[in-house]
């Protein structure tokens, strides 16, 4: 029977180590947690490897680090040195370096006597270890630092600005922000590609580039404050310095504030087009940004913060009834509603129409396969397009009385989980299972502990 699936991860994600590439999946187990008393300094007491979708161990779980398959290297680490595996977990570079990047563009940076430079796949120095830090190669630059200034060079070790910025970000949109210090004051401004300087220093901060539109501030002599405004990917000034909050462009707008002419300090939100013109006044409390010509946004209802969402026009297309709202992914979004002392997630379409019932305590986001996951009480629950359950399988047996939160991963049909029980509030257990979509476990590793502190 055919099955339409989207994948729901839980609202407020664990970060989880769960990678995919070249069906190897990137897991971690516990490391004898089980079995043996732990030093509470530790941070981590896991080891990393890789199955198959079918829940086979193909790399064995023995390193102490890994990254996801790139450009079919592997990145480990094991007895505090980096080296790289094939695809086949063999060792093709061996463990030399205190520290080293997942291999991009063909060039990997590695770390030796605590300078910093290139190899290739074969393990060859192509860019010399003289740098204090290095990024990896993205559309051929790398950031390098050189005692405390930054500076960018090419795949051949070329310099395209010498050391020389206090900070340079990444490139979007084909520009860079850069900061320089001068008497104790910052100035920022944009480089191209080329390290040429296409915006002066001359703003007091600057957002990057998003639509062609970057968001910039200036101190205002009227009223002294920093108010903001955007230029284009020419530098030239689009929109005036005006407002006390800013936001990127998405979908042709962007949400932007000013101060409260009733409350001290306290800002209200609207959204202007690219040309500066108004799409709302400034009446919310909280937006986010267009996604799929819609925007979530928040007002104050009964000293509580309501969610609704607005239309391209900024008409009211969704009434503010929600707790919290996400944006649209595809035509679907995230909402939840407050009963009692529960907060339950659920499901709505571009319209508003509810997709799936607002009953589940832990949820949450959708991936193109049109499927969902939802986890209830001590169980994980999967359900079909038509709120139908697949499966309900409890998979983990926790203390009793401990909350479970989850993370889920969704590989053709299978479900990498990663499980967390909060035991106090300087201990967490983790453990990592492979599911299909019946609820067979296919993999399951060893419980790890974390800790933050004494």
């Amino acid at each position: 029977m055919n099955r339409f699936y989207f994948v729901l991860y839980f609202y407020f994600l664990v970060q989880s180590p769960v990678f995919f590439g070249q069906n190897l999946l990137l897991v971690k187990e516990g490391f004898d947690s089980e079995n043996k008393k732990l030093n509470v300094d530790s941070i981590y007491s896991v080891k990393y490897g890789f199955i198959d979708l079918s829940g086979n161990v193909k790399i064995p779980l023995i390193y102490d680090y890994a990254e996801n398959i790139s450009e079919n290297r592997i990145l480990v680490k094991k007895n505090n040195k980096f080296g790289f595996l094939d695809t086949l977990g063999n060792l093709v570079i061996p463990f030399l370096y205190s520290d080293a990047k997942s291999f991009s563009e063909g060039l990997a940076m590695v770390k030796l006597n605590d300078k910093c430079g290139f190899i290739d796949s074969q393990g060859n120095v192509k860019i010399p270890l003289k740098y204090d830090d290095l990024n990896s190669f993205k559309n051929g630059i790398s950031k390098m630092l050189i005692e405390k200034y930054f500076g960018l060079i090419d795949k051949k070790g070329n310099e395209i600005i010498k050391p020389f910025y206090d900070e340079i970000r990444d490139f979007k949109e084909g520009m860079a922000v850069v900061r320089l210090e001068e008497n104790n004051k910052s100035r920022y401004g944009f480089v191209n590609n080329y390290g040429n300087l296409i915006v002066p220093l001359e703003y007091d901060y600057a957002m990057d580039f998003s639509e062609g539109m970057a968001a910039i501030q200036l101190f205002s002599l009227d009223d002294d404050t920093l108010k903001w405004g955007y230029i284009n990917l020419e530098g030239k000034l689009c929109i005036e310095p005006i407002y006390d909050a800013a936001g990127d462009f998405k979908e042709g707008f962007a949400a932007v504030a000013l101060f409260s002419p009733i409350i001290a300090n306290y800002k209200k939100w609207g959204f202007i087009s690219q040309n500066g013109r108004q799409l709302t006044a400034f009446i919310y409390d909280n937006v986010k940004e267009f996604s799929n010509n819609r925007a979530a946004v928040a007002i104050v209802l009964r000293e509580s913060l309501k969610w609704g969402y607005i239309d391209r026009k900024g008409n009211e297309l969704i009434n503010m009834k929600y707790i919290c709202a996400s944006n649209y992914n595809g035509n679907y979004s995230i909402i939840a509603v407050k009963n009692k002392k529960n907060i339950n997630y659920g499901v709505i379409n571009l319209r508003g129409r509810s997709i799936v019932p607002t009953k589940y305590p832990y949820f949450v986001s959708f991936n193109e396969k049109n499927s969902i996951v939802a986890m209830k009480d001590e169980n994980f629950i999967v359900l079909d397009n038509k709120h139908s359950v697949i499966f309900s399988n409890k998979i983990f047996s926790p203390p009793i009385g401990e909350k479970i939160t989850s993370d889920f991963g969704f590989y053709e049909n299978k479900f990498l989980i990663t499980l967390f029980v909060k035991k106090n509030k300087h201990t967490k257990q983790y453990r990592m299972a492979l599911t299909n979509t019946e609820g067979v476990v296919l993999w399951k590793g060893k419980i790890w502990l974390e800790f933050s502190g004494k």
